[in-house]
């Protein structure tokens, strides 16, 4: 057993990718191609963390592959808000006549979701009202390279982060964050490279307040002022690779993991005093952390779970 006040570490040691080139072509062919790849998109969500939205629905009009449009795609209404733990929907399946991928764009429809309806992107709010959503772009890029396999699908799961991706304005209104902000919200991930990393907290004390949550960060991206904003954003842990609220069990999984490097969990608990809907931080988690922490990401691959015992040891109050 290992005493960590805030954190415990993780090593991960999975495949890495790096974003390369743009291009700019005619849009992308795709039925009965020699030599083509099949590719799946999916999307999942790390949550929101506000007990007034009900839901959050994201309008993709249209999907571009390194300069292409990906033709047969259908406007889709995402409810992104469901799509937690792990769980996925079906983006688009299509054939690829490259052997790479290095940049995908999705353009948003702010106006019209994908049945014609007003709006198209927006949160419902606990009260049945819908709040519009908008952006200073109506595109998210993501850059990154995937070599692509001639033998099976290329399944990449796209990670849409609402709480990088929605800010709170000071009249309760919300909007999606700016352009580099929302580039940033969104990690894509191979499928069949990454794992899960799951585990229990248990709390034997009863520390835990209204809501706890994990946030898991590379080694070194963190330090104190990711509590409120870095300077260049007001969005609290924006440098989080991932995060999940625990559960009133004390369950928790962090899912689809996949870049090389050391991995820290930083955890934090929240309370909402005034029940004005907004949980704001309260403390930060002191552990007590049992079994072996330190594994060869090789352990994660394949859709390969890695489980974690954390001890709850007090909460240090912020």
């Amino acid at each position: 057993m290992k005493f960590f006040r805030t954190t415990g570490l993780i090593v991960l040691m999975a495949s890495a990718f790096v974003a390369c080139k743009d291009d700019d072509t005619e849009p992308l062919p795709q039925d009965n191609q020699n030599n083509a790849n099949k590719v799946a998109f999916e999307a999942t969500d790390a949550p929101l963390d506000n007990v007034e939205v009900y839901g959050a629905f994201v309008t993709v009009s249209e999907i571009w592959v390194d300069g292409n449009r990906v033709e047969g795609y259908n406007k889709t209404t995402f409810e992104l808000s469901a799509l937690t733990n792990g769980k996925t929907e079906m983006m688009k399946e299509f054939d690829l006549d490259a052997s790479s991928m290095n940049e995908v764009i999705f353009k948003l429809d702010y106006d019209k979701d994908a049945k014609g309806n007003t709006p198209g992107t927006y949160i419902l709010k606990a009260d049945g009202s819908k709040d519009m959503m908008k952006s200073t772009t109506n595109e998210i890029k993501i850059n990154k390279n995937f070599d692509l396999n001639s033998s099976g699908t290329n399944t990449i799961v796209f990670d849409f982060d609402l709480r990088k991706m929605v800010r709170e304005e000071s009249n309760g209104d919300y909007e999606l964050v700016s352009t580099a902000d929302l580039n940033a919200s969104i990690r894509a991930v191979l499928k069949t490279k990454s794992g899960n990393v799951m585990g229990e907290v248990d709390d034997k004390n009863n520390n835990l307040e209204d809501k706890t949550i994990i946030y898991l960060y590379k080694t070194g991206d963190y330090d104190a002022e990711e509590m409120n904003g870095n300077g260049r954003t007001t969005i609290a842990f924006q440098n989080a690779e991932n995060s999940v609220v625990v559960d009133a069990q004390g369950n928790f999984q962090l899912s689809y993991i996949s870049d090389e490097g050391e991995y820290e969990l930083y955890i934090f608990t929240y309370d909402d005093d005034d029940n004005n809907g907004t949980f704001e931080i309260s403390g930060m988690a002191q552990l007590l952390i049992d079994g072996n922490t330190s594994f060869n990401g090789s352990e994660l691959s394949g859709g390969v779970d890695l489980e974690l015992k954390l001890s709850l040891e007090t909460i240090l109050p912020l």
